[in-house]
């Protein structure tokens, strides 16, 4: 009987002991987990726009003034709500911070540049002809035809200061992040390059107004996380994103338009550099 209970005893000890030496090994592997990551990424993707009860016109406008047989200038505008839109290429850059919380989770933002926006290809010139004769008698005449267009895209190019807050899920060399970002708008320039009559014609205008200044969304990524020695690692992925808010303007003579701006699809790395541990 005293023989049972001292194995039972013994074995109880070993029990226990195994049991503090895992939770020891796993507490420094926990301790190990945490740590400040400094962080730099650059990205390159395309982006688009999707419109609400937007006007379908892809057209453009030129108009052109002479007097007495003599061009004196070219008034160009475009009018751009096309339906149909285009992917535009676009990149990032910035810098962030990542708090790792275990070896598995982890949080942090960053502060971005990003360029959004999308394009709109043209269909169709429309041209307007304003003809004066001042001598001898004032005299004045117009007249409008339309010309087709292929290979001309109006470009609206989006630019922003980005913070994205994100939560990250590693397994092994897999990861995994969500989070919310808030844009801040810069400028929205629409260009539209085109040739007509020998002439190149480069029309750009600031269209910020037509659009949200404040834009807030969401994010997803997914990629593959390499060591490259102890305290710094490179992640490769596919990030995207949505945005939630948009922006209403009068884009065009005769209502509001809404505009879901700013879906963006592409690829981002990522260079770490742990700072400390925690």
């Amino acid at each position: 009987m005293k023989r049972i209970i001292l194995c039972l005893t013994a074995m109880l000890l070993l029990f226990s002991e195994i049991t503090n030496a895992q939770q020891e090994v796993a507490k420094v592997e926990t301790n190990v987990a945490k740590g400040i990551k400094l962080n730099f990424n650059v990205g390159f993707h395309f982006s688009n726009m999707i419109g609400k009860d937007v006007q379908k016109d892809d057209n453009l406008f030129l108009s052109i003034h002479s007097e007495n047989g003599y061009i004196k200038y070219y008034d160009d505008y475009n009018l751009n709500a096309g339906g149909y839109k285009g992917l535009l290429p676009g990149y990032k850059f910035g810098i962030g911070v990542t708090f790792d919380v275990t070896k598995h989770f982890a949080w942090g933002f960053d502060l971005n540049y990003q360029t959004k926006g999308c394009r709109i290809p043209m269909k169709e010139l429309v041209v307007s002809y304003y003809y004066t004769t001042t001598y001898p008698d004032y005299t004045s005449t117009y007249e409008s035809k339309s010309f087709p267009l292929s290979n001309v895209h109006s470009k609206i190019r989006l630019n922003y200061i980005v913070i994205p807050i994100r939560a990250e899920f590693k397994y092994k060399k897999f990861y995994f992040a969500s989070g919310l970002y808030t844009g801040f708008l810069l400028n929205a320039p629409n260009t539209t390059k085109f040739d007509f009559e020998d002439k190149h014609f480069d029309v750009q205008y600031n269209v910020s107004s037509h659009y949200a200044l404040i834009d807030l969304g969401v994010l997803l990524k997914a990629g593959f996380c390499f060591p490259v020695s102890k305290n710094d690692f490179i992640k490769i992925g596919l990030a995207s994103e949505w945005n939630i808010n948009g922006g209403e303007s009068p884009f065009l003579v005769g209502g509001s338009y809404s505009y879901f701006c700013n879906q963006v699809f592409g690829l981002e790395l990522k260079y770490e550099l742990k700072m400390k541990p925690r």
